[in-house]
Protein backbone atom coordinates (compact mmCIF):
# COMPACT_ATOMS: atom_id res chain seq x y z
CA UNK A 1 0.00 0.00 0.00
CA UNK A 2 1.18 3.53 -0.74
CA UNK A 3 1.78 5.85 2.14
CA UNK A 4 0.23 9.31 2.33
CA UNK A 5 3.63 10.85 1.68
CA UNK A 6 4.06 8.82 -1.52
CA UNK A 7 0.64 9.85 -2.82
CA UNK A 8 1.29 13.52 -2.03
CA UNK A 9 4.70 13.36 -3.67
CA UNK A 10 3.27 11.86 -6.82
CA UNK A 11 0.55 14.52 -6.97
CA UNK A 12 3.04 17.37 -6.55
CA UNK A 13 5.77 15.98 -8.76
CA UNK A 14 4.53 17.59 -12.01
CA UNK A 15 4.65 21.07 -10.43
CA UNK A 16 8.03 20.47 -8.82
CA UNK A 17 9.46 19.06 -12.01
CA UNK A 18 8.20 21.83 -14.31
CA UNK A 19 9.24 24.62 -11.95
CA UNK A 20 12.78 23.36 -11.50
CA UNK A 21 13.25 22.51 -15.17
CA UNK A 22 12.05 25.93 -16.37
CA UNK A 23 14.50 27.50 -13.95
CA UNK A 24 17.33 25.80 -15.90
CA UNK A 25 16.00 27.09 -19.22
CA UNK A 26 14.22 24.11 -20.81
CA UNK A 27 11.35 24.92 -23.21
CA UNK A 28 7.77 23.95 -22.43
CA UNK A 29 7.70 21.71 -25.53
CA UNK A 30 10.80 19.80 -24.46
CA UNK A 31 9.42 19.41 -20.97
CA UNK A 32 6.09 18.09 -22.25
CA UNK A 33 7.79 15.49 -24.42
CA UNK A 34 9.91 14.31 -21.53
CA UNK A 35 7.06 14.31 -19.01
CA UNK A 36 4.55 12.34 -21.11
CA UNK A 37 7.13 10.01 -22.60
CA UNK A 38 9.77 8.89 -20.15
CA UNK A 39 8.51 9.90 -16.73
CA UNK A 40 5.37 7.70 -16.48
CA UNK A 41 7.55 4.61 -16.69
CA UNK A 42 9.86 6.02 -14.06
CA UNK A 43 6.94 6.70 -11.72
CA UNK A 44 5.62 3.21 -12.26
CA UNK A 45 8.95 1.76 -11.22
CA UNK A 46 9.26 4.08 -8.24
CA UNK A 47 5.87 3.46 -6.65
CA UNK A 48 4.97 -0.08 -7.66
CA UNK A 49 8.22 -1.86 -6.86
CA UNK A 50 7.27 -3.28 -3.48
CA UNK A 51 3.88 -4.54 -4.70
CA UNK A 52 5.16 -6.78 -7.47
CA UNK A 53 4.79 -10.55 -7.39
CA UNK A 54 7.52 -13.01 -8.26
CA UNK A 55 6.96 -15.17 -11.32
CA UNK A 56 5.32 -14.60 -14.67
CA UNK A 57 2.36 -12.42 -13.70
CA UNK A 58 4.17 -9.08 -13.76
CA UNK A 59 5.59 -9.60 -17.26
CA UNK A 60 2.16 -10.36 -18.69
CA UNK A 61 0.58 -7.48 -16.79
CA UNK A 62 3.20 -5.01 -18.04
CA UNK A 63 2.46 -5.96 -21.65
CA UNK A 64 -1.32 -5.82 -21.14
CA UNK A 65 -1.31 -2.43 -19.38
CA UNK A 66 0.78 -0.92 -22.19
CA UNK A 67 -1.75 -1.97 -24.85
CA UNK A 68 -4.43 0.23 -26.39
CA UNK A 69 -7.02 -2.42 -25.57
CA UNK A 70 -6.34 -2.04 -21.85
CA UNK A 71 -6.59 1.74 -22.04
CA UNK A 72 -9.92 1.48 -23.86
CA UNK A 73 -11.39 -1.19 -21.58
CA UNK A 74 -13.63 0.38 -18.96
CA UNK A 75 -14.74 -2.57 -16.84
CA UNK A 76 -12.33 -4.72 -14.86
CA UNK A 77 -13.75 -7.78 -16.62
CA UNK A 78 -12.70 -6.35 -19.98
CA UNK A 79 -9.21 -5.58 -18.70
CA UNK A 80 -8.88 -9.15 -17.45
CA UNK A 81 -9.76 -10.41 -20.93
CA UNK A 82 -7.02 -8.19 -22.36
CA UNK A 83 -4.58 -9.72 -19.89
CA UNK A 84 -5.88 -13.18 -20.81
CA UNK A 85 -5.09 -12.53 -24.47
CA UNK A 86 -1.49 -11.81 -23.51
CA UNK A 87 -1.35 -15.06 -21.52
CA UNK A 88 -2.80 -16.93 -24.53
CA UNK A 89 0.23 -15.93 -26.57
CA UNK A 90 2.48 -17.98 -24.30
CA UNK A 91 3.29 -21.63 -24.94
CA UNK A 92 0.98 -24.20 -23.39
CA UNK A 93 3.63 -26.92 -23.10
CA UNK A 94 7.28 -25.96 -22.80
CA UNK A 95 10.56 -26.53 -21.03
CA UNK A 96 11.05 -24.48 -18.95
CA UNK A 97 7.45 -23.86 -17.96
CA UNK A 98 6.03 -20.87 -19.84
CA UNK A 99 4.75 -17.54 -18.53
CA UNK A 100 1.19 -18.73 -19.09
CA UNK A 101 1.49 -20.40 -15.69
CA UNK A 102 1.99 -18.75 -12.33
CA UNK A 103 3.60 -21.41 -10.16
CA UNK A 104 2.58 -21.10 -6.52
CA UNK A 105 3.58 -22.97 -3.39
CA UNK A 106 0.08 -23.12 -1.89
CA UNK A 107 -2.23 -23.10 -4.91
CA UNK A 108 -0.23 -25.22 -7.33
CA UNK A 109 0.22 -24.18 -10.96
CA UNK A 110 -2.27 -21.48 -11.98
CA UNK A 111 -3.10 -21.33 -15.67
CA UNK A 112 -3.69 -17.61 -16.11
CA UNK A 113 -5.79 -18.19 -19.22
CA UNK A 114 -8.29 -20.25 -17.21
CA UNK A 115 -8.04 -18.02 -14.13
CA UNK A 116 -8.72 -14.79 -16.00
CA UNK A 117 -11.50 -16.21 -18.18
CA UNK A 118 -13.55 -17.30 -15.16
CA UNK A 119 -12.66 -14.17 -13.20
CA UNK A 120 -13.92 -11.96 -16.03
CA UNK A 121 -17.07 -14.00 -16.57
CA UNK A 122 -18.10 -13.95 -12.92
CA UNK A 123 -17.07 -10.32 -12.34
CA UNK A 124 -19.19 -9.20 -15.29
CA UNK A 125 -22.28 -10.91 -13.87
CA UNK A 126 -22.66 -13.06 -16.98
CA UNK A 127 -23.08 -16.14 -14.79
CA UNK A 128 -22.99 -17.00 -11.09
CA UNK A 129 -19.76 -18.47 -9.76
CA UNK A 130 -20.97 -21.99 -8.99
CA UNK A 131 -22.90 -22.36 -12.24
CA UNK A 132 -20.01 -21.00 -14.29
CA UNK A 133 -17.66 -23.55 -12.73
CA UNK A 134 -20.11 -26.40 -13.22
CA UNK A 135 -20.50 -25.49 -16.86
CA UNK A 136 -16.72 -25.58 -17.28
CA UNK A 137 -16.65 -28.97 -15.54
CA UNK A 138 -19.10 -30.24 -18.16
CA UNK A 139 -17.16 -28.71 -21.06
CA UNK A 140 -13.95 -30.37 -19.87
CA UNK A 141 -15.67 -33.76 -20.08
CA UNK A 142 -16.99 -34.26 -16.56
CA UNK A 143 -20.17 -36.06 -17.59
CA UNK A 144 -18.34 -38.57 -19.79
CA UNK A 145 -15.79 -39.13 -17.05
CA UNK A 146 -18.47 -39.94 -14.47
CA UNK A 147 -20.20 -42.24 -16.95
CA UNK A 148 -16.97 -44.15 -17.55
CA UNK A 149 -16.62 -42.99 -21.15
CA UNK A 150 -13.20 -41.36 -20.81
CA UNK A 151 -11.50 -43.83 -23.10
CA UNK A 152 -14.10 -43.29 -25.83
CA UNK A 153 -14.35 -39.53 -25.33
CA UNK A 154 -10.99 -38.51 -23.82
CA UNK A 155 -11.43 -35.54 -21.46
CA UNK A 156 -9.12 -32.54 -21.36
CA UNK A 157 -9.18 -31.71 -17.67
CA UNK A 158 -5.54 -31.24 -16.76
CA UNK A 159 -4.37 -30.63 -13.17
CA UNK A 160 -4.20 -26.85 -13.66
CA UNK A 161 -7.62 -26.39 -15.29
CA UNK A 162 -10.35 -26.74 -12.65
CA UNK A 163 -8.25 -25.32 -9.78
CA UNK A 164 -7.41 -22.25 -11.91
CA UNK A 165 -11.08 -21.92 -12.85
CA UNK A 166 -12.12 -22.07 -9.20
CA UNK A 167 -9.56 -19.52 -8.04
CA UNK A 168 -10.39 -17.15 -10.88
CA UNK A 169 -14.12 -17.39 -10.21
CA UNK A 170 -13.54 -16.67 -6.53
CA UNK A 171 -11.53 -13.57 -7.40
CA UNK A 172 -14.13 -12.44 -9.93
CA UNK A 173 -16.93 -12.74 -7.41
CA UNK A 174 -14.93 -10.68 -4.95
CA UNK A 175 -14.66 -7.69 -7.30
CA UNK A 176 -18.02 -8.04 -9.08
CA UNK A 177 -19.62 -5.15 -7.23
CA UNK A 178 -16.79 -2.88 -8.39
CA UNK A 179 -16.44 -4.23 -11.92
CA UNK A 180 -17.23 -0.84 -13.46
CA UNK A 181 -15.72 1.26 -10.71
CA UNK A 182 -13.07 3.50 -12.32
CA UNK A 183 -11.29 3.71 -8.97
CA UNK A 184 -10.73 -0.04 -8.73
CA UNK A 185 -7.00 -0.76 -8.91
CA UNK A 186 -7.25 -4.08 -10.74
CA UNK A 187 -3.52 -4.91 -10.77
CA UNK A 188 -3.35 -4.32 -7.00
CA UNK A 189 -6.44 -6.45 -6.41
CA UNK A 190 -4.99 -9.29 -8.47
CA UNK A 191 -1.68 -9.06 -6.65
CA UNK A 192 -3.35 -9.17 -3.25
CA UNK A 193 -5.37 -12.25 -4.17
CA UNK A 194 -2.48 -14.13 -5.78
CA UNK A 195 0.09 -13.20 -3.14
CA UNK A 196 -1.60 -15.40 -0.53
CA UNK A 197 -0.89 -18.43 -2.75
CA UNK A 198 2.85 -17.65 -2.59
CA UNK A 199 4.06 -17.40 -6.21
CA UNK A 200 7.58 -18.73 -6.59
CA UNK A 201 10.36 -16.74 -8.30
CA UNK A 202 11.64 -17.47 -11.79
CA UNK A 203 14.90 -18.72 -10.31
CA UNK A 204 12.88 -21.66 -9.03
CA UNK A 205 10.09 -22.21 -11.57
CA UNK A 206 12.24 -21.82 -14.67
CA UNK A 207 14.35 -24.78 -13.58
CA UNK A 208 11.47 -27.10 -14.40
CA UNK A 209 9.28 -28.09 -17.32
CA UNK A 210 5.52 -27.99 -17.83
CA UNK A 211 5.56 -31.76 -17.45
CA UNK A 212 7.02 -31.49 -13.95
CA UNK A 213 5.31 -28.44 -12.42
CA UNK A 214 1.93 -28.46 -14.18
CA UNK A 215 1.31 -32.12 -14.94
CA UNK A 216 3.17 -33.60 -11.98
CA UNK A 217 4.88 -36.18 -14.15
CA UNK A 218 8.35 -37.66 -14.02
CA UNK A 219 10.46 -38.84 -16.98
CA UNK A 220 9.51 -42.43 -16.23
CA UNK A 221 5.81 -41.87 -15.47
CA UNK A 222 3.61 -44.62 -16.85
CA UNK A 223 1.27 -44.16 -19.79
CA UNK A 224 -1.65 -44.83 -17.47
CA UNK A 225 -0.60 -41.99 -15.17
CA UNK A 226 -0.21 -39.66 -18.13
CA UNK A 227 -3.78 -40.48 -19.19
CA UNK A 228 -5.11 -39.90 -15.69
CA UNK A 229 -3.61 -36.44 -15.73
CA UNK A 230 -6.31 -35.56 -18.29
CA UNK A 231 -9.01 -36.65 -15.85
CA UNK A 232 -8.46 -34.05 -13.12
CA UNK A 233 -12.08 -33.28 -12.30
CA UNK A 234 -11.47 -31.55 -9.00
CA UNK A 235 -10.50 -28.07 -7.85
CA UNK A 236 -7.87 -29.57 -5.55
CA UNK A 237 -4.57 -28.42 -7.09
CA UNK A 238 -1.86 -30.85 -8.02
CA UNK A 239 0.83 -30.89 -5.32
CA UNK A 240 4.12 -30.30 -7.12
CA UNK A 241 5.77 -28.37 -4.30
CA UNK A 242 7.90 -31.44 -3.63
CA UNK A 243 9.80 -30.80 -6.90
CA UNK A 244 11.47 -27.65 -5.59
CA UNK A 245 10.88 -27.56 -1.82
CA UNK A 246 10.73 -31.08 -0.45
CA UNK A 247 11.06 -29.91 3.15
CA UNK A 248 8.02 -27.68 3.05
CA UNK A 249 6.09 -30.21 1.00
CA UNK A 250 6.67 -32.80 3.70
CA UNK A 251 5.58 -30.35 6.40
CA UNK A 252 2.33 -29.44 4.61
CA UNK A 253 1.60 -32.98 3.52
CA UNK A 254 -0.81 -32.46 0.60
CA UNK A 255 -2.56 -29.94 -1.62
CA UNK A 256 -5.60 -29.52 0.61
CA UNK A 257 -3.37 -28.62 3.55
CA UNK A 258 -1.47 -26.16 1.34
CA UNK A 259 -4.73 -24.46 0.37
CA UNK A 260 -5.73 -24.24 4.03
CA UNK A 261 -2.43 -22.49 4.70
CA UNK A 262 -3.68 -19.82 2.28
CA UNK A 263 -7.07 -19.64 4.03
CA UNK A 264 -8.91 -21.58 1.34
CA UNK A 265 -10.65 -24.92 0.99
CA UNK A 266 -12.32 -27.01 -1.71
CA UNK A 267 -16.06 -27.51 -1.47
CA UNK A 268 -18.62 -29.34 -3.55
CA UNK A 269 -21.35 -28.09 -5.84
CA UNK A 270 -23.91 -30.60 -7.10
CA UNK A 271 -21.77 -33.29 -5.54
CA UNK A 272 -18.63 -32.28 -7.41
CA UNK A 273 -15.50 -30.76 -5.77
CA UNK A 274 -15.25 -27.77 -8.08
CA UNK A 275 -15.46 -24.76 -5.74
CA UNK A 276 -12.69 -23.07 -3.78
CA UNK A 277 -14.01 -21.05 -0.84
CA UNK A 278 -12.62 -18.77 1.81
CA UNK A 279 -12.26 -20.48 5.19
CA UNK A 280 -14.50 -18.55 7.64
Amino acid sequence: MRTGIEVLLKQMMPLLFLSSARFFGYSWRMLARWWFGFLPGLLCLSFAGEEKLPGSFERLLLEAVASEEWKEAGAASRKMMVLREVALEQDTVSDPVSDRYLITALGGPIDLVHFLALAARVASGEKGRAEALHQQWELEGGMDFEAGRSRTFPPEAHPDDLPSNALGALFGEGIAMRNRDPNLDLPAALRTFLKRLEPVPDAVSKRFSHRTLVMGLKPDSSRELVMRRSEWFTAVPIFTLYAYDATRAAKLGNARAALREAGLEVQQYKGRPILIEEIP
